[in-house]
């Protein structure tokens, strides 16, 4: 009698998926969770897209942007091209768990922002082209870094904007470091497909313990004392701007 009620509830789940996508042209196909971690998606894939509801409505840009508290469904065609995104509600649980995620991160912007004018936490590195990094050499230039991962959405969506600032102020000046817990083979698969103009640090999972870093992307400033001028979690548009003010004002 299990064995059939386990048959009957996996048939009906399969029913209701099926008929939650109907709408979906057969030929694509639905990426999972592991296999959308494998993807380096950048803006240039999302151009002729089509978003969907839940209902299968076709959904205009600014439909699109109005939209709040919803998970995305991503479907491909058999050339591995992104077609069609499905954009569902989330469940109570999931917007309970989102907001306790944000909360935290709240939490630690609050805990950073309090390291402001502190001493740089200790490091010495070497990035993808040799070159060695630790506070000392660094004292009397400003060091920009970027804590990221090569799977982390937000760390290649802000990547444009890092990759305009650090071809604008480029100098003997300033230094900007890219950081990752990846290895030097992933990042380098990375990096030929995604321009990052950072100078890149790899398999440094104990340098982003050291640095407390629990969320990404995360931006730091360190002024030409050797102290933190900026300390901030997560990608939004005004944390970039704060970022720029800070590089500023401490190449003043």
């Amino acid at each position: 009698m299990r064995k059939i009620l386990l048959y009957l509830l996996l048939i009906n789940s399969c029913s209701l998926f099926a008929q939650e996508f109907a709408f979906i042209p057969s030929n694509l196909k639905k990426l999972n969770k592991a296999e959308f971690a494998e993807k380096i998606w950048t803006k240039e894939m999302f151009k002729d897209v089509q978003y969907y509801n839940s209902e299968g409505k076709t959904l205009s840009e600014t439909e699109k942007k109005e939209l709040r508290n919803v998970k995305s469904f991503y479907f491909l065609d058999s050339d591995e091209v992104l077609k069609a995104v499905v954009l569902v509600p989330l469940t109570v649980e999931e917007m309970e768990t989102n907001k306790k995620k944000i909360d935290e991160r709240f939490k630690q912007n609050e805990t950073n922002s309090k390291l402001k004018g502190e001493k740089a936490y200790p490091f010495d590195i070497t990035d993808l082209n040799g070159n060695h990094y630790t506070n000392e050499s660094l004292r009397g230039k400003v060091v920009v870094l970027n804590f990221w991962f090569t799977k982390c959405a937000p760390c290649i969506q802000e990547m444009p904007e890092l990759n305009r600032l650090a071809k604008e102020y480029q100098s003997d000046e300033i230094v900007f470091i890219g950081i990752t817990y990846n290895n030097k083979e992933l990042v380098t698969n990375f990096l030929s497909k995604t321009d990052f103009q950072y100078n890149q640090v790899v398999n440094e999972q104990k340098l982003c313990d050291r640095f407390k870093i629990q969320f990404y992307p995360t931006n730091i400033v360190i002024d030409k004392e050797g102290n933190f001028a900026f300390f901030e979690t997560g990608f939004k548009k005004d944390m970039l701007k704060l970022l720029e003010k800070s590089i500023q004002k401490a190449l003043k």
